[in-house]
């Protein structure tokens, strides 16, 4: 996880470490949708990434991975991958920790290598996904002798480090650890890791012993590519870098003076430090004082009381041997003169090869180191400690890094040694990003980009920068130019310059999409806005001439939007929002009434009501945006259309019911029409009060059509009783084939009924008619005359 610049108004960039099966991972990077700008906090963030992981959210629109998202629609019963253990769980005991000697890691040059590959032979790894592998190094913890130590499981490893000393080749290291490991710690990852170490280890040891060979055989050169090879293929091999160090020396000084490092030849068959050089003196016995040229003479003829012990020879033996020790006291004198003025030269040559280092004179402080160890080597007998103290400083001097570096044209640049040549490159690199980042931190576009665009041409030449920096680079400068470029539209539209082509924006549109995704999705939403206001007049216009065309549905559907584009444009057009939802409501309510009317001309009344319902609906949801006249007067001719249209309705569904002899339904449902009119506001209105009273008429008829339906259906089915209360020869084996008609209506409360049937059985059949009359009043039937036919 990164932290952009411009946070937290700008998201965290997130890239996986290793891959993930998810919808929205990818190798690259991570989707994190709006969540960012829902729940802008970097704890809430790690929170949703491992419910991410854990399968417990997901999306399946525009997913990085399509594959991940099919899967993750077709296995939903299998997600989340792992649920939180909620109870109680025992604590283990504490572990008692055995003392150990506390190792740290040392860093070396390797250790900054960004890949691990070998030039002969290539020993591919690939680490295992740890993601479900605890990553805790083992802890020891005494167990009692009676108690069976716990087996030795995979979660006890730290798989992890292993894989990162494997990835800086510190295979010595590495294989040390693995050895250490117990048999029972054992498994696919394990097995590799000691494959690929071992194979390794045994490549750098045949190569280093090559080496040994061809140094041996004086062929330095080649003794030094070997070298170099066992450090490319363990980069931790004993002493591999002072060996490589030390021929790079020799090699170097072969060019100069080779027999002054003659004395290194054999430092490369051990793994010693260098030894310094020291004059041959005679063999003594151990323990023994060192012995000297001076000081072997001169106790040569000492007596036993430190005296010179002279022979008894005769006088001129004795004046040529006093001679001889004048000319020897002088000549030691002249060594003791000539010693200290060397001595001094010695010293003024390293001074001058010091002051010459610190002015990057890298030559001539060779040279003056070089006079320096000669001046050095040419005092014999005297000043002997102090010759041995300033070798060892020439000795530094000559070997020092500054001296080394600068003989082969580098310089110390920002703690390391670079080519003297590249030095004002990487100044103005170094000058150009800073200046890219604060002009892109302080929002000055064009300013970061022309900056960061030069700190990628320059690291082109120089190559020092990591991939994952010139990535982010590429990345800011990108997002800095497509800024400067939308600022520059934007301002054109501030300033009413209608010059902007629509194939730029739409070029805009595809160069933000080429952007990461959480460095677009703040941008989006401005290209939008610059979008919608293009869109946004010709929406408008467009609904305004179908309005004024009367056509309600393609007006309604360009208004709406026109509506939906004028959402993204600034605070600055509420009028012209605000008409265009003037015009989609009347478009909406106008469309309704058109289609009720021609409904109701159809005779499709609940369909016509239905549409001049959702017309009032419209209204009384959008009396803000009417003329509040014009509001009420739309509602109320709407409602007495409704009425209208529901009282033709149910006129024409009485008369159906009264034509089927379905007399009480017709009453019921004529009670409902006078019932819709006396409930309105509209009962006094002369049209609806002649509509109630024909309501009222038709009522009172099809209520004497429903008594007489009742009394005819009465007699048919009770036609036996009837028949055989007044004719007792019947029976019920006899008569059949009832039948009742109305006959007349004796008075208001009295209506006389003719029933007939058929008698059988007596030989010829005969037809059987009786009357009947029926009072109202008493609800009770009575045997009637013919003559009350009449």
């Amino acid at each position: 996880m990164s932290i952009p610049f411009g946070f937290p108004h700008f998201p965290p960039s997130c890239k996986p470490k290793s891959s993930i099966f998810h919808p929205d991972f990818d190798n690259s990077a991570v989707c994190l949708g709006d969540f960012w700008s829902n729940t802008p906090s970097l704890v809430e963030l790690i929170r949703h990434l491992k419910m991410m992981i854990g399968g417990e959210r997901y999306s399946t629109q525009n997913p990085f991975n399509p594959a991940a998202a099919d899967w993750f629609l077709a296995n939903q019963s299998q997600l989340p991958f792992a649920k939180e253990h909620t109870g109680d769980l025992k604590q283990p005991p504490p572990l008692e920790l055995e003392k150990t000697k506390q190792e740290f890691d040392v860093v070396q040059d390797s250790d900054f290598a960004d890949d691990f590959t070998f030039e002969e032979e290539t020993l591919e790894y690939h680490p295992p996904d740890q993601s479900n592998i605890s990553q805790s190094v083992p802890v020891e913890q005494s167990v009692p002798k009676d108690v069976a130590p716990r087996p030795y499981i995979l979660s006890d490893i730290d798989l992890q480090r292993f894989n990162l000393l494997a990835s800086k080749r510190h295979f010595q290291e590495l294989d040390a650890e693995l050895s250490a490991l117990p048999d029972t710690a054992d498994s696919k990852e394990i097995r590799q890791l000691r494959k690929i170490a071992s194979t390794a280890m045994e490549k750098g040891s045949a190569l280093h012993q090559q080496a040994l060979q061809l140094q041996q055989q004086d062929e330095p050169l080649k003794a030094l590519e070997c070298f170099q090879a066992v450090e490319k293929h363990v980069a931790d091999f004993p002493n591999i870098l002072e060996k490589i160090s030390k021929i790079e020396h020799l090699l170097e000084n072969e060019t100069t003076e080779p027999d002054d490092f003659s004395d290194l030849q054999t430092d490369f068959a051990v793994d010693a430090p260098v030894a310094q050089k020291v004059e041959s003196t005679p063999t003594r016995k151990k323990n023994a004082p060192p012995v000297t040229k001076q000081a072997s003479v001169l106790e040569h003829k000492k007596g036993r009381k430190g005296k010179l012990a002279v022979p008894k020879f005769s006088r001129p033996l004795v004046y040529s041997l006093a001679g001889l020790v004048v000319i020897a006291g002088s000549g030691l004198g002249f060594l003791a003169i000539n010693g200290s003025s060397k001595l001094e030269q010695s010293r003024s040559f390293l001074q001058q090869c010091t002051t010459a280092v610190k002015n990057q004179q890298f030559r001539a402080a060779q040279n003056a180191c070089l006079d320096s160890r000669k001046a050095s080597d040419s005092i014999i007998l005297f000043h002997q400690a102090e010759v041995a103290a300033l070798q060892q400083q020439i000795h530094s001097a000559l070997n020092s890094q500054p001296l080394q570096q600068g003989l082969k044209g580098k310089v110390l640049f920002e703690g390391e040694y670079v080519l003297k040549a590249t030095v004002s490159q990487r100044q103005e690199l170094i000058q150009v990003l800073a200046s890219g980042e604060t002009a892109f931190s302080e929002s000055d576009w064009l300013a970061a980009e022309t900056n960061l665009r030069r700190a990628i041409e320059l690291d082109n030449d120089l190559k020092i920068l990591p991939d994952e920096e010139l990535t982010r680079l590429s990345r800011q400068a990108a997002h800095a130019a497509f800024i400067a470029k939308l600022e520059a539209i934007e301002n054109a539209f501030l300033q009413g310059n209608d010059s902007v082509d629509l194939a730029a924006l739409n070029s805009l549109s595809d160069e933000l999409n080429s952007l990461p995704a959480a460095s677009a999705a703040p941008l989006r939403s401005r290209v939008e806005v610059i979008l919608a206001k293009y869109q946004f007049s010709s929406l408008k216009e467009q609904a305004d001439t179908l309005f004024s065309q009367s056509d309600w549905p393609g007006a309604m559907s360009l208004f709406a939007k026109a509506a939906e584009t004028g959402k993204l444009l600034s605070e600055t057009e509420p009028p012209e929002l605000t008409d265009i939802r003037k015009n989609i409501t009347r478009a909406e309510l106008y469309s309704n009434i058109d289609a009720g009317n021609s409904l109701f001309a159809d005779g499709r009344w609940d369909d016509a009501i239905s549409h001049y319902q959702q017309a009032i609906a419209i209204l009384k949801s959008s009396y803000q945006l009417l003329n509040q006249g014009d509001y009420q007067h739309s509602v109320e001719k709407l409602e007495r259309i409704i009425l209208q249209s529901t009282i033709i309705r149910d006129r024409q569904a009485v008369e159906i019911l009264r034509g089927e002899g379905k007399f009480n339904e017709a009453l019921d449902k004529l009670a409902v029409v006078m019932a819709s009119i006396t409930g309105s506001a509209y009962a006094d209105e002369a049209e609806f009060s002649e509509i109630l009273t024909d309501a009222r008429d038709t009522s009172q008829e099809l209520k004497r059509m429903a008594l007489l339906d009742y009394c005819t259906t009465y007699l048919v089915e009770n036609y036996y009783s009837f028949v055989t209360r007044n004719y007792v020869a019947a029976s019920k084996d006899t008569i059949s084939s009832p039948s009742a008609e109305f006959v007349k209506e004796l008075d208001p409360s009295h209506y006389l009924f003719k029933l007939e049937c058929t008698e059988s059985g007596r030989g010829r059949p005969l037809k059987l008619v009786m009357y009947y009359s029926y009072d109202l009043n008493q609800d009770k039937w009575e045997f009637a005359n013919a003559d009350s036919s009449q």
